[in-house]
């Protein structure tokens, strides 16, 4: 009788895990992306580094490596669950050419503005300026080994919890 009974709460928990698992594969996925930031490269066989900013730009001095206001971190999230499948992204416009790298070709309308200096201050007027550069890809969302070995590690511990029951 009691048999019956552990394997009813074990098919209910199998049940259960395979409901949460997007969720938690999509858990995994955000924290893995997150971690590229903090280890400033992309995690794969092993960590490849992003490519450095300009260190003449004053701008740049004592700033991590795509952290400006942090906006771009922070919007990493789940963004879609479809059966068994999981979706991550960002909706910033932004995201896409700073993972895959790329060609920018704009044009980009600057409005009247004060400058102001330590020296002094000077008045901007309207205009428009063409941008065309190379953006460096500095991956932080994609398939990786490393991530592959953390969703299964993850799956292997949930299913060793539900059969332990």
């Amino acid at each position: 009788m009691s048999t019956k009974h552990n394997f009813d709460k074990v098919v209910k928990a199998y049940v259960k895990l395979k409901q949460d698992l997007p969720r938690i594969v999509g858990n995994e996925a955000v924290a893995f992306a997150k971690d590229n930031w903090r280890k400033q490269g992309f995690q794969d066989v092993s960590v490849q580094p992003w490519k450095r900013r300009n260190p003449k730009a004053e701008r740049n001095s004592g700033r991590a490596i795509l952290i400006d206001t942090g906006r771009l971190r922070r919007s990493i999230r789940i963004t879609g669950i479809f059966g068994s499948q999981v979706h991550i992204g960002s909706d910033v416009p932004y995201a896409r050419i700073h993972n895959d790298g790329g060609r920018v070709t704009s044009t980009q309308r600057v409005r009247e503005h004060t400058r102001r200096t330590k020296k002094s201050t000077t008045r901007v007027s309207a205009h428009q300026r063409r941008v065309n550069f190379y953006m460096p890809r500095r991956r932080y969302i994609g398939n990786s080994v490393e991530l592959h070995r953390r969703i299964n590690q993850k799956v292997k511990l949930r299913l060793l919890k539900v059969f332990k029951q």
